[in-house]
């Protein structure tokens, strides 16, 4: 719960991102810093949805398409690069375009809706209303988290 007495503390807070048609939420303290898209360097022999490596002001970081890593068909162009830091060292997730950032209770979202529970969701925090829409919140480190992104050659 945020601290009313200030009105800083963002424990509460989300950034809302558009990825295809859906809207996601992660915390805001999760995200390092939003930047405009940067093409990455490819890198072989990974997971399909690692991109590749970018520079920001001199720190390499690598770089996951989290539309595909969501399965999330529609490409829509990418305005902007969410990065956040992991157990491995910090990523940048590819979205369409940041929205808003929310003052949310977490404690009114949806944990449990019906969804297969023969998939890996330990990124799956709930399912929440936000104005009109529907809202699925992550937890962005725990999007890679375990989880090998090398292939075998």
């Amino acid at each position: 719960m945020a601290n009313p007495n200030n009105p800083d503390d963002s424990s509460d807070k989300y950034i809302v991102f558009q990825m295809g048609a859906e809207l996601f939420a992660a915390s805001l303290l999760e995200v390092r810093e939003v930047i405009e898209t940067q093409t990455p360097k490819p890198i072989p022999n990974m997971a399909p949805y690692f991109k590749g490596v970018i520079n920001i002001r001199g720190e390499i970081i690598g770089v996951i398409d989290l539309r595909e890593r969501l399965g999330i068909n529609d490409k829509s162009p990418s305005l902007c690069q969410l990065v956040f830091e992991t157990a491995s060292g910090p990523l940048a997730a590819i979205v369409d375009k940041v929205l808003s950032v929310i003052v949310m209770d977490i404690s009114t979202l949806e944990r449990r809706p019906n969804i297969s529970q023969g998939s890996d969701r330990a990124y799956f925090i709930g399912v929440g209303k936000v104005g009109e829409r529907i809202v699925t919140f992550i937890n962005l480190p725990k999007i890679v988290s375990g989880e090998s992104m090398t292939v075998s050659p």
